[in-house]
């Protein structure tokens, strides 16, 4: 988790499926580890491991409200 996407950013995520002969995609996968190696190597400064027991105190604060109350929300 970063601290702009607990707090300010929508997050998002993306699923690309390709079969391993594929050459293209093999390609994308490298270029798209390539770009997020920040994020992978958890060198960004924005990026700390954080424990369950955090997140459930992030929860138990409002900092990060459960799904069903978000849901309730809108």
């Amino acid at each position: 988790m970063t601290a702009r996407g607990l707090f300010g950013n929508v997050e998002s995520s993306l699923l690309v499926e390709f079969f391993n002969k594929d050459k293209e995609g093999k390609q994308l996968l490298k270029q798209l580890k390539e770009y997020y190696n920040g994020l992978f190597s958890f060198i960004d400064p924005n990026l700390y491991k954080i424990s369950e027991e955090t997140i459930q105190e992030f929860i138990d604060k409002g900092i990060v409200p459960i799904e069903t109350f978000r849901n309730k929300k809108h």
